[in-house]
């Protein structure tokens, strides 16, 4: 796995074995000077300075990336979830579960409308860190 930020993208099309035509984008990392291909749509929100990690491969002097948590070919529909993903499922559903308990404690008058926004974010804090963390 190599993670950078992207110094520089550019977005090409080419064509499978089927004669089907595919997106890819070539992609430069900084302190990395492979020009790397990554084929598929994952890529379509990627923006220069954007951090990417990749798992880069190489063939014949050429250079393949597969984003990191994918896992079936570029392009497929089916694949693991890269570690932003990762990132927002956790940040997600820490404010999901904030929100609920946060509503518990307001129907037994725990917590007041007035505290509402500080302990929302405390919960979520919380959770959040405890998901997170190794081993949990």
């Amino acid at each position: 796995m190599q993670k950078g930020i992207i110094k520089s993208l550019n977005r090409k099309s080419g064509t499978n074995p089927e004669g089907k035509s595919i997106p890819f984008v070539e992609v430069m990392l900084e302190d990395d000077a492979r020009l790397i291909s990554v084929w598929g749509t994952e890529l379509k929100d990627k923006m220069i300075g954007d951090e990417l990690e990749l798992e880069i491969t190489e063939k014949d002097g050429k250079f393949k990336g597969k984003l990191a948590g994918a896992s079936k070919p570029l392009g497929s529909p089916m694949r693991g979830k890269s570690p932003e993903e990762l990132k927002q499922m956790a940040r997600t559903m820490s404010m999901s579960y904030s929100k609920d308990l946060c509503v518990a404690l307001i129907a037994k008058e725990v917590l007041s409308m007035q505290n509402l926004d500080k302990e929302l974010i405390r919960l979520a804090n919380i959770l959040h860190a405890w998901v997170t963390k190794e081993g949990a």
